[in-house]
């Protein structure tokens, strides 16, 4: 069984290991973004949605032809296709989910298909779901497979924020950073769908970079996600709002306290979120605990992350 990405860190399995015993029925399109188009597909008789990538946005041939050292220069773009591919990032993510025992955090990803031909049972239309394929690139197309949510569903209500928000630490501490995926659109029933920009430990753009770094940048997404709230307020009547927030809103604090305090508290602790910072998890670390006690009871155990960030192992 081959897991995906082939860099350090975290890993996803395939869906299934035999593609020869069970088909793939193409129902219908039912979303396209940047990287990826999404189908409902049926899979021995069961529904999912399948997020299909487009080719690669790295033509690492053409890249390496401006350098003169044609193995490193290959090496850096390899590299960097690596951590930028999308679908990679999505394998990380989903592998770090499962790997510290918190896939409850997004909505499940089952594992990931490799697509070499044709599609099994194209749709009704005729239209072939691999038409996507780069005629210049070997590699076969790749999808992950993830549960398939009415789409008749809100991106999240009043009553699922607290959840979400628990849901974003969670992602933090154990070291996941979605990034540009933080929007509206990228949950479904309150649950995060897309990890297409997510960044995951250990990841060189977080080392080898200011990106996250700093605590104060690592906090970034929870100001993205007070403003998908901020929106949500503009959009419904006071009696509809959501109170719900990462950051404390300044307005509301210059009214109650005055502008000093306010500034002040401000400067002692720009976001009041510091310790949430992706890059401080330790996933060696973690790693190593999970195989001792495995080895010590004989089990497979299952890390997870209590309510304090701690991490803990538990038994299947």
């Amino acid at each position: 069984m081959t897991l995906l990405p082939p860099i350090p860190g975290p890993k996803l399995h395939p869906f299934f290991s035999d593609r020869e015993t069970s088909s793939t029925e193409w129902v219908k399109e039912i979303g396209q973004g940047v990287d990826a188009v999404v189908w409902k597909v049926e899979i021995a008789g069961k529904s999912y949605a399948l997020k299909l990538f487009m080719p690669a946005r790295y033509d690492l041939g053409e890249c390496i032809e401006w350098g003169d050292n044609d193995d490193e220069d290959a090496r850096i773009f390899e590299s960097l296709e690596s951590y930028e591919n999308a679908f990679f990032s999505e394998c990380r993510a989903y592998g770090r989910l499962k790997e510290a025992g918190n896939e409850a955090l997004a909505v499940q990803c089952h594992g990931y298909i490799l697509f070499t031909g044709s599609a099994d049972d194209p749709p009704s239309s005729g239209e072939d779901p691999l038409r996507l394929r780069d005629p210049r690139d070997p590699r076969p197309m790749r999808a992950v497979v993830k549960d398939l949510i009415d789409s008749s569903v809100p991106n999240f209500t009043r009553k699922m924020v607290p959840g979400m928000m628990k849901d974003l630490e969670g992602m933090h501490r154990i070291g996941i950073y979605t990034g540009g995926d933080l929007r509206e659109d990228a949950y479904l029933n309150g649950k995060l769908v897309d990890f297409s920009r997510a960044q995951t430990v250990p990841d060189e753009r977080m080392g080898g970079s200011k990106m996250l770094t700093d605590r104060d940048d690592a906090a970034m997404n929870f100001t993205v996600f007070d403003c998908i709230i901020d929106r949500w307020n503009e959009e419904h009547p006071p009696r509809e709002q959501i109170r719900h927030r990462f950051l404390p809103n300044l307005e509301i604090i210059w009214r109650l306290r005055g502008r000093k305090r306010a500034v002040r508290r401000r400067r002692l602790d720009p976001w009041g979120l510091k310790r949430f910072n992706p890059v401080d998890y330790d996933w060696e670390g973690a790693l190593a605990r999970r195989e001792a006690a495995g080895k010590d009871r004989g089990t497979k155990p299952r890390v997870g992350v209590s309510e304090s960030g701690v991490i803990k192992t538990q038994r299947r």
